[in-house]
Parts: structure tokens; sequence; C-alpha cells
């Protein structure tokens, strides 16, 4: 029996509800930029936007390596949460303050 026919048997011995259970899946919980500061500027929270800015931050490969891609990548992300909490009517004193991480801006400044 090879691995495609081990696979297959597999896929019907489990329901979808009990893959569910064991792989939980993860895509509703991933946001877009643009959706996390839609809900953050609702909530007028300072911490909902230190959270959320450290959270797309850069977090490097499984060694705790972050490459430059990374960081201009996290980089850009946190700017484009700023702009949307912007348009979205977020206090600009607080996006100020709290959204900003300066440690990945000037390392994404001097790649």
């Amino acid at each position: 029996m090879n691995m495609s026919q081990v696979a297959t048997q597999v896929t019907y011995i489990c329901s979808k509800e009990q893959i569910e259970a064991l792989v939980p899946d993860q895509r509703n919980k991933i946001y877009s930029v643009r959706k996390r500061a839609q809900e953050v500027a609702k909530s007028r929270d300072k911490w909902d936007i230190f959270i959320n800015t450290l959270s797309l931050g850069p977090k490097g490969n499984k060694d705790g390596v972050i490459d430059d891609k990374e960081i201009v990548a996290s980089s850009s992300n946190q700017s484009q949460f700023r702009k949307h909490l912007a348009e979205y009517g977020a206090d600009p004193e607080l996006i100020d303050r709290y959204a900003m991480d300066s440690k990945t801006t000037i390392a994404s400044n001097k790649i």
C-alpha cells in the first residue's frame, strides 16, 4: 500500500467534524490589516492598537532569524495599519503614540 492509498483511507475513516476537532481551522482568525484596523478603531482602546501593531511586526523563522524581506514587509504592514486606523476614525494621538514600532521602522529604513 502506497502513501496516497493510506491518505485516501484516512479521509474515509475520519469525518469532517472529527478532523476539525483535531486540526482547527485557522483561516477565520487571520485578519487582513484593513480588518484589524477597522475593529481596533471601533474599540478605541490604546492597548488594542499597541498589541495589533506588535503582532504585525517581524516574526522570524524557526531559528529566530529575521531576514530583510520580513522587516520591510512588517514595516509596510504597520504603516498600512496606521493609515487604515486614521481612515476608520481612530484618535490621531493614539495612532501616533501606540501604533508606531520604531525599531521595525528604523530597521526597515536601513535596508
